[in-house]
C-alpha cells in the first residue's frame, strides 16, 4: 500500500479542520499574466508570509513559498526567502512600488495591487498547496543548495563573456574552471562569471582597442584556466593563461591589463626592427625614454600604436602620444631630437600647452581658473585623419605620417626633457622705463634658482648675482660687486639700490585682473616678445616654428 499519498490527504484534511493559519491575502498583477499572491501567516507579528508566483516563466511558478518580511525601514520593505542555499529577496517594495527579482530573469518586473483578484482570493487552497509542497519535498529542494545546478548557472554566465572575447580577439580559447577550488559558499555568494571572467573581459576590451593587443592575445592565449586562491595571480605558460582569483580580489581588470602588458614580450612579428631600434635612441645622451619605451612588451607596443606623428613637411614634427596622466603627451622636434612639451595644469588634457608668446584673444579668459588665451593646442583626430596646431590666432594644418614612416622616424630619434627651463617670477620698472625682471627655474628642483635682468626693452642685461634671499617678508637679489640690490617687499613697493641710492619701482604684474572689466590680464607677451630676455630662444613646443 502506498502510504505517502494517504499521509498527504490526512495532513490536508487536518489543516482544513484546524484553525486557519493564514490571514486574508492580497493579489498583485504584472505584465503578461504575471501574478503574485501574498498570504500573511498567523500570528502576523512574526513577519512570516506565503508567496505564490504565477506566470513568471521561472522555477518559482506554482510554488507557495514561505517568506520573511523585513519592514524595518518605513520606505523599504523586503520579502526574502531561501533559494538554492542563498538568501534571496524576491519582492522589493520601494516607496510603495513592488518590483520582483526572480531567478533566471534579468528584468525586475513591477506588480500592482489587483482589487478583483484579491476579492476572489480563497486562502485555504493556497495553504493546502503549501502544506503538500512542504510534505513532498518540493520546497525543501527549492531551498537546498544544488552545486551541480549552480556550476551550470555560472558556466552559462561565463560563456557570454567568453563569446565576447572570441568576437573581439578573433580566437576562442578552451576555458577550464577549477570548480574543486571553489567552496559552496563561493558558488552561492560570488559571481564566478565576474571573478573568473574579468581577465577575459579586459582582454576583450584590449582587443577592441588595439590591433597589437588583438594579435598578441589571439596568438598567445589558446587555453584559459581559472582557479580560486588566496591572492590574484596571472601566469602565462606556453599558450595557457592561468588566472588565480580570490574572494578578496579588487580591481581585477586593472591587474589583468598591467600583467598582460608586461607578459607579452616583443617578437619580430609584432614589434619589428624600428620599434626595437627606438630603445637605443631613447637610452641615449638625454637619458629620457619616450612613453613607448623600448616597445618590448605589449603595453609599450600599444602606446606606440596609438602614437601619431604630424608634420608640415619642413622637418618640423609633432608627436602625439597617449598618457595616463592627462590623456595626451606631446613632443616636438626636427625628427632627430624631440623635446617633451610640459603638461598644462591638471584641468586640461595634454594636447594643450602654455604658450606665452602668442595670445588667442578669442578663447575663454576664465576656464576653471585658467586663461585659455595663453594656451596653444595640438589637435589630432585618428578617425578623421586630421592634425593641426593652433598658436594664438594662427592655425597650421599638418600631415599625419603613415605607420611605417612613423615607426622609422621614432626609432632613430632621441628624446629629451622640456627645452625651456625658466619661468617668470617678478617684474617691475622705474619712471624712466628701465625694467627689472627676475625669473627662476620651472621645476621643483630649480625653483630657487633665480636670475636678475636689468635694462630697457630690448636691451636688458643679465646681472651676476652672488646671493638671493627669499623669505616671508620679501626677496633680496644681490649682484657680484655687492653695490646693486633689488629688493621686493611684501608690504612695500620693490626698490633698486645702487651705490647707496634707493629707487622705488612700480610693480608690473605678470598676471592680474583688470579693475574695470574683471577679466584676467597679463604681461607675458611683454616678457617673451619685447624685453629681449628670451628673444630668439626656442621653448621646445610646436609654436616655435608652426
Amino acid at each position: 500500500m502506498n502510504v505517502r499519498p494517504l499521509l498527504i490527504l490526512i495532513l490536508v484534511a487536518g489543516v482544513a479542520r484546524a484553525e486557519n493559519p493564514v490571514g486574508a491575502g492580497k493579489v498583485f498583477a504584472g505584465p503578461e499574466g504575471l501574478t503574485v499572491t501574498i498570504l500573511p501567516m498567523r500570528p502576523p507579528a512574526d513577519g512570516k508570509v506565503l508567496v505564490q508566483f504565477a506566470g513568471t516563466g521561472t522555477v518559482l511558478d506554482g510554488k507557495v513559498i514561505p517568506h520573511t518580511v523585513d519592514a524595518s525601514d518605513a520606505r523599504r520593505t523586503n520579502y526574502g526567502t531561501t533559494y538554492h542555499g542563498r538568501d534571496w529577496i524576491t519582492i522589493a517594495v520601494r516607496d510603495g512600488v513592488y518590483s520582483l527579482a526572480l531567478p533566471g530573469r534579468r528584468d525586475n518586473p513591477e506588480v500592482f495591487f489587483d482589487d478583483s483578484r484579491t476579492a476572489a482570493l480563497k486562502p485555504d487552497p493556497l495553504y493546502a498547496a503549501y502544506a503538500k509542497q512542504q510534505a513532498d519535498g518540493t520546497l525543501k529542494a527549492l531551498a537546498a543548495f544544488d552545486r551541480k545546478a549552480e556550476t551550470a548557472r555560472h558556466d552559462k554566465a561565463l560563456q557570454e563573456i567568453v563569446d565576447g572575447f572570441a568576437k573581439a580577439c578573433g580566437a576562442k580559447p578552451a576555458v577550464k574552471i577549477d570548480w574543486a577550488s571553489m567552496t559552496d559558499a563561493d558558488l552561492r555568494e560570488l559571481s564566478i562569471a565576474s571573478y573568473c571572467g574579468e581577465p577575459l573581459d579586459r582582454m576583450r576590451q584590449m582587443c577592441e582597442d588595439s590591433r597589437e593587443a588583438r594579435q598578441a592575445i589571439a596568438d598567445s592565449v589558446k587555453t584559459f584556466a581559472c582557479t580560486m586562491g588566496k591572492s590574484m595571480q596571472l601566469d602565462l605558460a606556453g599558450s595557457t593563461l592561468t588566472w588565480t582569483t580570490s574572494r578578496s580580489a579588487t580591481n581585477m581588470g586593472d591587474f589583468t591589463r598591467a600583467s598582460l602588458e608586461k607578459k607579452f614580450a616583443s617578437t619580430p612579428a609584432t614589434a619589428g626592427a624600428p620599434a626595437t631600434a627606438s630603445a637605443s635612441a631613447a637610452a641615449g645622451a638625454t637619458g629620457e625614454a619616450p612613453p613607448w619605451g623600448k616597445a618590448a612588451n605589449l603595453g609599450e607596443r600599444m602606446i606606440l600604436e596609438k602614437t601619431a606623428v604630424c608634420t608640415d613637411g619642413k622637418s618640423h614634427y609633432v608627436v602625439v602620444a597617449p598618457s595616463d596622466k592627462q590623456v595626451t603627451q606631446l613632443y616636438y622636434g626636427d625628427g632627430k631630437l624631440f623635446y617633451r612639451v610640459p603638461l598644462p595644469p591638471w584641468v586640461l588634457s595634454g594636447d594643450s600647452f602654455f604658450e606665452p608668446r602668442f595670445f588667442a584673444k578669442g578663447k575663454n579668459p576664465s576656464f576653471r581658473g585658467l586663461d585659455m588665451r595663453l594656451f596653444a593646442t595640438a589637435s589630432y583626430d585618428a578617425a578623421k585623419r586630421t592634425c593641426s596646431v593652433s598658436c594664438g590666432e594662427r592655425k597650421t594644418d599638418l600631415t599625419i605620417l603613415e605607420e611605417a614612416s612613423k615607426k622609422a622616424l621614432l626609432a632613430k630619434a632621441s628624446y629629451a626633457p622640456p627645452l625651456h627651463k625658466r619661468a617668470p617670477h617678478h617684474l617691475a620698472r622705474d619712471e624712466k622705463g628701465k625694467y627689472f625682471y627676475v625669473d627662476k627655474g620651472n621645476t621643483p628642483e630649480t625653483e630657487h634658482n633665480f636670475r636678475l635682468y636689468v635694462g630697457p626693452k630690448g636691451g636688458m642685461k643679465l646681472q651676476k648675482m652672488t646671493n638671493a634671499v627669499a623669505d616671508t617678508e620679501g626677496e633680496i637679489f644681490t649682484t657680484k660687486s655687492g653695490s646693486l640690490r633689488y629688493v621686493t617687499d611684501r608690504k612695500n613697493p620693490p626698490t633698486w639700490i645702487q651705490g647707496g641710492k634707493k629707487t622705488t619701482l612700480t610693480v608690473v604684474p605678470i598676471e592680474s585682473v583688470d579693475d574695470k572689466t574683471g577679466e584676467p590680464v597679463n604681461n607675458y607677451q611683454l616678457i617673451y616678445n619685447e624685453l629681449g630676455v628670451y628673444l630668439g630662444e626656442k621653448l621646445g613646443n610646436p609654436c616655435d616654428d608652426l
